[in-house]
């Protein structure tokens, strides 16, 4: 019994030594962030499209995906090749170093697309229950796609 204790209680802290929580709230997407209401949002300027999966709430551009739940933006998914990617104030991050250099180590790394060699860093914002993650190609570090999501 004391060693399943024991156990229990190694795991338990192991779980809170994982990555430290990193402030999100200077990462926006054309002026929008997750927990913006969505009809605050202006999308006259984004050319609609059907090329990606549909759900109650998802709205899906060439530009951007935004989910929305109860008119407050949950989801965004954003190609840094067509939207304004802002990370801090910093609006010129062209590959993984570039949001390293802003953001800090305290990130986790896994593979996003092995046929595309895309690998992905993933920041989490434990105050604002947040994550994002930028995804770069590996063949050159560049930055391919910006996601951030509330859980």
């Amino acid at each position: 019994m004391k060693r399943v204790f024991l156990l229990a209680a190694l795991i338990l802290f192991m779980a809170g030594c994982g990555v430290r929580s990193v402030d999100l709230s200077g990462v926006t997407f054309d002026k929008m962030a997750v927990g913006d209401r969505f009809s605050d949002i202006d999308t006259s300027s984004y050319k609609a499209t059907d090329r990606f999966p549909e759900g109650e709430g998802v709205h899906n551009f060439e530009e951007c995906q935004i989910t929305e739940r109860k008119n407050r933006i949950t989801r965004i998914n954003a190609e840094f090749e067509y939207a304004d990617i802002c990370v801090n104030g910093i609006h010129d991050c062209k590959n993984k170093e570039d949001v390293i250099a802003v953001l800090g180590a305290d990130y986790t790394e896994k593979i996003y697309d092995t046929e595309q060699d895309l690998m992905e860093i993933e920041y989490n914002d434990k105050k604002k229950n947040i994550k994002c993650g930028f995804v770069y190609s590996q063949r050159d570090d560049s930055l391919v796609l910006c996601r951030m999501w509330d859980y």
